[in-house]
């Protein structure tokens, strides 16, 4: 399959550093109205990312044609809240919002240790809530970025996340699979790695599972560190609630003992996909894959 995701946030620094300006002072509700403007715009000049938004209710959930084009207008309505919300954490303005966590021990007990751990996100909700309540962390974090992704975005997450007694550390993924030996070089540390697991690009390896009743394929190569390694995972989502809610869930995902590598990995992979489905069957607007995921 052709990877259609080129793993950066869409905008050009200016806008970028705008938004962190406004953002470091205001609540990001105040620019919410002129999510009606931009959002016609966004649909017309990104067709690909139009067509996977339709795609997703139209295929994966059944919707009718013209349910599916609500469905896509208000995902991108709601896709700019959770971008504008991102931007005023990135900006250091979290206090205006209310997060609560749902199984959260799992996660704290795993700080507690000294073995390294990884976290599995997906493109739904917002996951940079839950950074913001892990910086009771004492153990460093390494996020996985893509090679791509603009110097703004991510100095600015840095910035917004570094603090004497908590550690950011960014794994670029490039041309090169130099990456791996800087994620097991971390876990072997002791640290946490966290990245999403759900979108497939620049070949990477994948595995296919049972997704919305589909045979669909997701990235391998993280749980296949896992299973290698012996680490604990976790998966950790965060979905945006009424006004300024985040409301968080953390699972841990299992494998057999007895079970081979490979059908080890596999058990990681479907745990994953069955939960990413579950949080977005809740949440419809919430799915920020925005291409056309159903045909992986």
């Amino acid at each position: 399959m052709k990877a259609e995701w080129s793993g950066k946030t869409k905008g050009r620094n200016f806008g970028q550093k705008f938004l962190f300006r406004v953002l470091k002072k205001h609540d990001s509700r105040r620019l919410y109205p002129l999510l009606h403007l931009v959002t016609p715009f966004y649909i017309l000049f990104n067709p690909k990312a139009a067509r996977g938004s339709y795609s997703f209710y139209r295929r994966a959930l059944g919707f009718g044609k013209l349910k599916s084009l609500r469905y896509m207008r208000r995902n991108f309505l709601t896709f700019g809240k959770v971008i504008l919300d991102k931007f005023a954490i990135w900006a250091g303005n979290s206090r205006q919002f209310d997060i609560s966590f749902e199984n959260e021990e799992l996660f704290t007990e795993l700080t507690r240790s000294d073995k390294g751990f990884i976290v599995a996100s997906a493109h739904i909700g917002n996951f940079e809530m839950a950074a913001t309540t892990m910086q009771y962390c004492r153990k460093p974090i390494n996020i996985i970025f893509w090679g791509n992704e603009s110097e703004t975005i991510i100095n600015q997450r840095l910035a917004s996340f570094n603090k004497s007694d908590f550690h950011v550390n960014i794994i670029r993924i490039g041309n090169d699979l130099s990456y791996i030996f800087d994620i097991k070089n971390a876990l072997s540390r002791g640290e946490i790695v966290i990245t999403n697991c759900d979108r497939l690009a620049f070949g990477q390896r994948k595995t296919t599972v049972r997704f919305f009743d589909k045979e669909v394929s997701f990235p391998t190569g993280i749980f296949h560190i896992a299973v290698t390694l012996g680490v604990p995972m976790l998966f950790i989502s965060t979905l945006k609630g009424i006004k300024q809610r985040y409301d968080g869930f953390v699972a841990e995902l299992k494998c057999e003992e007895s079970a081979k590598h490979d059908e080890k990995t596999a058990q990681l992979v479907q745990q994953y996909a069955g939960l990413v489905e579950e949080k977005v069957r809740k949440e419809p607007l919430q799915w920020f894959n925005l291409y056309d995921f159903m045909k992986v």
